[in-house]
């Protein structure tokens, strides 16, 4: 334009071609089963019993190896592969539910993840229904896990697909909370079952007094509330 210079910059021609390598790789991984899913325990505080998995996925590239959420999901936002992905470790994570089941583990429940794309899809209520249902197992055997920036980016949309969902019987959870909003006000209002804490407070508990403090009144206002409390990053006994 006029006036205006502008300088060539080698970094940005192989970031750009490390992010399209990327993305033709996430791609071949969709189709030739490279994701896999990683499960975490959700144990009840006063039994010490595992009563749950949440699902994590991983992706086991061939060169480099196995690779954290981070280091693709931005790329699968980025190209609208991320709903395809979404589904593929939610279905996935229902068929490894169904079978813990029939081997004996009656007790245990599924969380797991739901981004803003796949929410937003117009038949993501029923596809999950569906989903649940060919796996053999029931709704209240599913937890959504969701962001508080996501459950209030688009509110009239979300609050009734997560209504129907919860009517069904599969039961929501507010990911992470503390890192968002973290609005009491707005949680009183939003079809929710259950509060997971950001790992942030509970890794803090043995050094700050208050962090202790603030994390035994928010699991004092969500009982009160009739709201399951999970807490992320539990480590060791004290906390």
């Amino acid at each position: 334009g006029k006036n205006g210079y502008q300088f060539f910059s080698e970094a940005m021609n192989e970031s750009l071609s490390s992010r399209l390598a990327l993305e033709r790789e996430l791609r071949k991984a969709l189709s030739a089963d490279e994701l896999e899913i990683h499960y975490q325990p959700v144990v009840a505080a006063s039994s010490g019993r595992i009563t749950g998995v949440e699902a994590l996925v991983r992706w086991r590239h061939p060169v480099r190896g196995l690779l954290e959420p981070d280091a693709f999901l931005p790329i699968a936002l980025e190209t609208g592969l991320l709903p395809q992905l979404d589904r593929r470790v939610q279905r996935q994570a229902l068929k490894d539910l169904a079978r813990w089941r029939t081997a004996g583990n009656a007790e245990l429940r599924l969380a797991v993840n739901v981004s803003a794309h796949q929410l937003e899809l117009e038949q993501f209520v029923p596809q999950l229904l569906a989903d649940v249902a060919e796996a053999g197992l029931y709704p209240a055997d599913v937890k959504l896990e969701i962001t508080e920036n996501l459950m209030l980016r688009d509110i009239d949309m979300v609050v009734p697909k997560l209504r129907a969902l919860r009517a069904a019987g599969v039961r929501i959870a507010i990911d992470d909370f503390g890192t968002g909003y973290s609005s009491l006000a707005w949680l009183s209002r939003l079809p929710v079952d259950a509060v997971k804490l950001d790992q942030t407070y509970v890794q803090q508990m043995d050094e700050d007094e208050r962090c202790a403090r603030l994390v035994k009144g928010f699991v004092r206002v969500f009982q009160d509330m009739g709201l399951q409390v999970v807490a992320e990053g539990i480590e060791n006994i004290s906390q």
